[in-house]
């Protein structure tokens, strides 16, 4: 991937970070996920883009008091404690930065 598409794809992802944010400050002040006690997430990248969301989701459960996986392209996950939602998103986001 050349660099203006690695700068690219990182401002669309910056981008996309801010608004999960938002919406998991709406969820945590609500003080419920989608189904109130379990946080749930999925992580996708295009096939051309870099990365392992596999290994985000595990990082990211861990934290969540869950589990997931997937594969190197997709994962899903979950867990119980709904308050680390932002925090999970966050070092996801973090960790994805130094994948790229």
């Amino acid at each position: 991937m050349d660099k203006k598409k690695l700068e690219s794809f990182k401002k669309r992802l910056e981008t996309r970070q801010q608004e999960l944010r938002r919406t998991v400050t709406r969820t945590q002040q609500d003080g419920r996920s989608a189904d109130e006690d379990t946080a749930r997430l999925v992580f996708a990248r295009s096939a051309d883009s870099p990365g392992d969301m596999n290994a985000l989701m595990r990082s990211a459960c861990e934290l969540l008091d869950g589990r997931g996986g997937g594969k190197p392209d997709m994962a899903q996950g979950g867990g119980r404690n709904v308050e680390k939602l932002g925090m999970a998103i966050d070092a996801a986001g973090e960790a994805y930065s130094k994948q790229a």
